[in-house]
């Protein structure tokens, strides 16, 4: 691990400390930034998990490219679509909310979350 990296993960599990951990309200992780490479972590604060849904247009039809630009527009500007030739499906996603010692907040898939206190919390 860097040596700025080993630093800022001193500072957070400080700060963790100091914002009453044991009532599991933050905790420390390493978010892994390209899974492919090893060095490169990043460390946060683990705030909690956060459903985000979103809706998919699906033309059923076969439609030149400006039928399908204008049913895409009409569906992002207005949220309507033609029944007869759309469909909408909708899509939940799963994030895991952080904040960097920076204090910036961010979203990251909760797979490149690596808690550093699981042996406390049963994990």
């Amino acid at each position: 691990m860097k040596k700025k990296t080993r630093k800022l993960l001193e500072r957070l599990l400080r700060c963790v400390e100091q914002r009453d951990a044991d009532r599991g309200l933050l905790r420390p992780c390493l978010i892994d930034l390209h899974p492919d490479m090893v060095e490169d972590v990043k460390p946060a604060l683990f705030h909690r998990y956060v459903d985000e849904d979103r809706a998919l247009l699906r033309i059923n039809k076969f439609c030149r490219p400006t039928e399908q630009e204008a049913l895409v527009r009409d569906f992002r500007e207005r949220g309507v679509y033609s029944e007869g030739s759309c469909s909408t499906e909708v899509i939940r996603k799963t994030w895991a909310l952080i904040e960097y010692p920076d204090g910036s907040m961010g979203k990251v898939e909760p797979e490149s979350v690596h808690f550093l206190d699981t042996e406390k919390y049963g994990g």
